[in-house]
């Protein structure tokens, strides 16, 4: 089955809704909750790996022009995301 599995969990969530619905909905806020706390450890990591990158030299420019692309593309990654 395709897509992450937090989606693949919410689905089920969904389904539940039905029997028990604020228990569906008391899960699904803890779901989201450890999704976006896996989410911000990921981008946090992300942001550590690209200093590390341009950290040692401040004057190495080819060093300092990676750094950016790497950030643009994180950027990108966050802002592009689609809305539901």
């Amino acid at each position: 089955m395709g897509g992450p599995p937090g989606r693949h969990r919410f689905d089920e969530l969904q389904a539940e809704f039905i029997e028990e619905p604020r228990a569906a909905v008391e899960k699904a806020e803890r779901l989201i909750g450890d999704t976006i706390n896996t989410m911000m450890t990921a981008m946090t990591d992300r942001i550590q790996s690209i200093h590390t990158g341009y950290d040692g030299d401040h004057q190495d420019t080819e060093r300092l022009r990676l750094a950016m692309r790497s950030y643009r593309e994180l950027m990108d990654s966050l802002v592009e995301r689609p809305a539901a």
